[in-house]
C-alpha cells in the first residue's frame, strides 16, 4: 500500500496532525481534521475519482490494555 509506505516516510512532519485525521491522495495530505466523515468527505470533493487513504495520527504515548 503506497500510501501507508508514505505516511511512514514523512517522519516529523506527521507531528503536525497528531490526534488528528487524515486523508491522503497521491502521497499527498489533502484534508485533515478531528472528524473522519469530515475529512473523508473533504477528500472526496477535492477527488472525486479516487479513493482516500483515512487515519488517525496517534500521540507517541503508548497506551496498555490487560483484558482479564
Amino acid at each position: 500500500m503506497k500510501e501507508f509506505e508514505f505516511v511512514l516516510s514523512m517522519g516529523d512532519k506527521l507531528g503536525e496532525y497528531v490526534c488528528q485525521w487524515i486523508a491522503i491522495v497521491d502521497n499527498e495530505v489533502v484534508s485533515e481534521g478531528q472528524n473522519a466523515k469530515e475529512v473523508y468527505d473533504e477528500a472526496k470533493r477535492r477527488y472525486p475519482t479516487k479513493t482516500p487513504f483515512i487515519m488517525k495520527v496517534p500521540t507517541d504515548e503508548v497506551t496498555l490494555l490487560r483484558i482479564a
